[in-house]
């Protein structure tokens, strides 16, 4: 059950990127707690120093 919520919460965020539609999740991290049913959302920082996430062309 968790790898088949996992692929399908990645794939429609693919779907999403490809397509230009709905909310981007990027700088963001999706938590699920399976026990509770639960979804937490956390927004991230890009690191400046890092050359994938802080570079003048992160998020091209």
């Amino acid at each position: 059950m968790v790898t088949g919520v996992m692929g399908t919460l990645q794939a429609t965020q693919a779907l999403k990127q490809i397509l230009g539609i709905g909310q981007s999740g990027i700088g963001q991290l999706l938590m699920w707690d399976a026990l509770r049913m639960k979804f937490t959302t956390m927004t991230l920082s890009a690191d400046p120093a890092c050359p994938i996430c802080g570079g003048e062309h992160a998020h091209d």
